[in-house]
Order: C-alpha cells, then structure tokens, then sequence
C-alpha cells in the first residue's frame, strides 16, 4: 500500500492529513479508503489545509472513482495514407453514424480514391468533429484487412491496460460527454470538438477489474436490445391474413379531407377541439393530438369533426409519412394533407381496414401523383383501393390476433427502453456514490 494509505491507518488526524495529502488518486484501493475516511472530517478542518484542494473537488462530487484526465490514457492514431499510393489494393472504408456507430460503408480499389484516409485499428475509436455533439462517434471492432475511415475524422486508441475502449466508449455515450461537448461548443460558429478537447475531459476511472465488469453487463444488456430489435425490425402485418372478396373503399365508406386555418390568426388555435397533423398519422391510434382548433376555426374553414373510428391515411410526405395508417380514437378534426375514412357498413369492421391498409402501406404509397411537382396520394387513389372483405367474424379473428402480436412487440419496446435505462444507470453510477 502507498504511504498515504499506511497513514491513515496508523492513526491521528494530522498524521492522516499529511498521509491523504501523499496518497495516489489513480489507485483505486487507496481513493477508496481515503474517500471513507476524509468524509469524517469537517469542511472547515479540511479548509486548514490547502494540500487537500485537489481531494476536496473529487469528494464534493460525489465520485465513486478516481477522476482523471484523459491525456494519459489516449494514443492518437497518426497513420494517414494515400490510398491511391496502392491502386490495386482493396480498402474497406468505414463510417460513423449515430445510430449505428462505426460501420462498413463500401469497398474500393485504391485507385479509385483520391483523398487522404486512416487506417483504423480494432478497438480504435473514431467521431467526426463537427457531428460529435449529435453522437457521431464510435468504436471499431472490424478487423478486415486495409480498414480504412476519413482523414476528416479523429482517430485514436486507449491505453488499454488502463482504460477498457468498451468502458470508455460507454463513457462517450453518456450525458456527461455530450455536456462537456457542449461547454467547448458554447459561443463556436459551428461545432469542432478538437482531440485536444478531449484529452482534457476527467472521467471516473475505476480499476481494470470492475471496467471489465462494467463492460460484461453492458454487453449482456446490448445483446438483449439487439434481440428485440431484430425481432421489431422483421415484423409486420402480413397482407397474407387479409383474405375475402375485394372492394373498393369508396364503394364501403365516406371519404373526406380536412384544412389548416391560418396560423395568423390566434383565435382559432387552442381550443376544446383535436386536430390531427399528418405527423401524427403514423401507424398507430390516436388518442389526443398536439394541436387543437377553436369553434371559430372549424366554423369559418368549414371543418368536419371525424368521430373516433375513423381511420386516417397521410396523403403528402417526402419522408416515410405518406402512405401511413392511423386509427382515431377521439373526434377531431384533420389537414387537407390527409384523408378520412368513415366505414358506413355494418359488416365491415373499421380496425380490420386499418390494419389491412398498414399491411398494404409500400403499395399505397407507391400509387402517388406528382401533380405540381410534389408526389402525392390524393382522395381518389384513396377510394380506389381495393379491400379483401371476409365474413365478419373472419376479420374478428384477424383483428385479434393483430392485436395479440401488436401487444408483444409493445412489450418488446418496453424491454428495449427498460434495458437502455439499466446501461444508463450502470454508467450513471460510476460518477457517483
């Protein structure tokens, strides 16, 4: 044990302080027992000694760790090449995204790239300066031959018998990071976070052995999100359960549209009654909506009311917008961007249409016009579809077992946001008590 830790325990408070003043604050074994046994004391005996400054911020923090800056624990990679320098050779280049992180984007003959790029090393880490603050960073666990990513981008490793890359990248997605990125950004033209900024970031650094602990149960609870994931991801309502006698819509319901009162005018926003944006029409029930329309409003734009069970289909949208389904299950008023759907026959349930036209969604919105340049759907296509219509208790079973597999993949959301928040909360406790 170092000299601080022999001190304290041989007794006498200003022995201990003189021990404390010695001890290393990156041994964890020692920070652990210096931060019992300084919290006996009182703020003002600690301010008797000045030597104890640099213990007291890390106690008044609440830290759990050593907190240290980064500098010693980050190997810059400098290894920049000229691809085209070896014109037969295939390079994988890699990118950082948000979402998925560092990823294989393409494979080129070096010959066919003409800027500078760097190699990249397994658990190297990457980010792109000026797109930090929006989570583009990321570690590289590919080892393909001749990896290579942006001479744009930053590129670094970690001392790895210190700091873990996985710990440390946790550390990198955690709200503490993004924080201190925006403190350097704070007052910029445009956001460039340089490595220099980065060396100098303090983080908790607990030893190797709960880092690796830290990592295995991060890793575990990955695993379970990426399960759900894929399972969210290959779902969908499949057009094989809709089967019956096809007809139109127009033939089985009353179709309309709505509008948008002027938004110059105050007195007709904010009133008692919901008015669906076609953002809101996204493959779900609606139940209350982000904006509301006075008396006035639906008086002067001549505004119908839809009661609930009426199903909404997005007309405009140049994103995934147009084509998507919802079900009303409030009254409300709606945009002339989207159409209404109004099931006037008792034989035909309402929430097997919607569910039909969710299953038929790549169709629908393949069938758009491009009238004054902007591709749409309009009221027409709308009626036009064609709906397989079965016996009413055929589409009672359908709507069931819907329902039943709509309410897992509910389920699975909920294991992927509570799974999120215990990574969170794992990293959350290494910068605390």
């Amino acid at each position: 044990m170092h000299f601080g830790g022999q001190a304290l325990i041989s007794g006498g408070l200003a022995k201990a302080l003189n021990g404390i003043a010695l001890f290393d604050p990156q041994n964890a074994v020692e920070f652990d027992i210096v931060r019992q046994f300084i919290t006996g004391f009182s703020f003002e005996d600690l301010q008797k000694h000045p030597e104890l400054a640099h213990l007291r911020k890390i106690i008044e923090s609440g830290a759990k760790y050593p907190i240290v800056k980064l500098k010693e624990y980050l190997v810059r990679n400098t290894d920049k090449i000229s691809p085209s320098d070896f014109p037969d050779t295939r390079f994988r280049v890699l990118g950082v995204s948000n979402t998925k992180g560092i990823f294989l984007n393409e494979t080129l003959e070096g010959s066919e790239i003409k800027q500078s790029y760097f190699r990249v090393q397994p658990m190297q880490l990457c980010y792109n300066p000026y797109r930090v603050n929006v989570g583009s960073i990321g570690l590289c666990e590919f080892d393909y031959d001749n990896q290579i990513i942006s001479g744009a981008y930053e590129i670094f490793g970690t001392v790895e018998s210190d700091l873990h890359p996985k710990y440390f990248m946790a550390l990198l997605k955690a709200p503490q990071f993004l924080a201190y990125v925006d403190e350097k950004a704070h007052g910029g033209v445009r956001m460039n976070f340089k490595y220099e900024y980065l060396e100098e970031w303090e983080i908790p650094l607990p030893p190797m052995e709960t880092q690796e602990l830290i990592v295995a149960e991060n890793d575990r609870q990955g695993k379970i999100i990426s399960g759900a994931e894929l399972v969210l991801k290959n779902w969908q309502i499949e057009k094989g359960m809709f089967s019956g006698n096809e007809i139109a819509l127009s033939e089985i319901a009353d179709i309309g549209t709505g509008s948008t009162p002027s938004r110059s005018n105050g007195d007709y926003f904010g009133g008692s009654i919901n008015w669906v944006l076609t953002t809101e029409v996204d493959e779900c029930e609606i139940h209350t909506t982000a904006e509301t329309l006075t008396d006035k409003a639906i008086k002067d734009y001549g505004l119908k009311i839809y009661p609930s069970g009426t199903i909404l289909v997005a007309m405009y949208g140049q994103g995934k917008t147009r084509g998507k389904a919802a079900l009303l299950k409030c009254n409300a008023a709606i945009t002339q961007n989207c159409a209404a759907i109004m099931i006037h026959r008792d034989d035909v349930i309402p929430k097997y249409i919607y569910y039909y036209l969710r299953s038929m969604y790549e169709v629908i919105r393949g069938q758009e016009y491009s009238g004054a340049g902007v591709p749409h759907l309009n009221l027409k296509i709308i009626g036009n579809i064609r709906v397989p219509i079965p016996d009413k208790e055929i589409q009672l079973a359908v709507v069931a077992e819907v329902d039943r597999m709509l309410f897992v993949a509910d389920n699975l959301r909920t294991v992927i946001a509570e799974t999120e928040k215990n990574i969170r909360q794992i990293m959350s406790q290494t910068w605390k008590n």
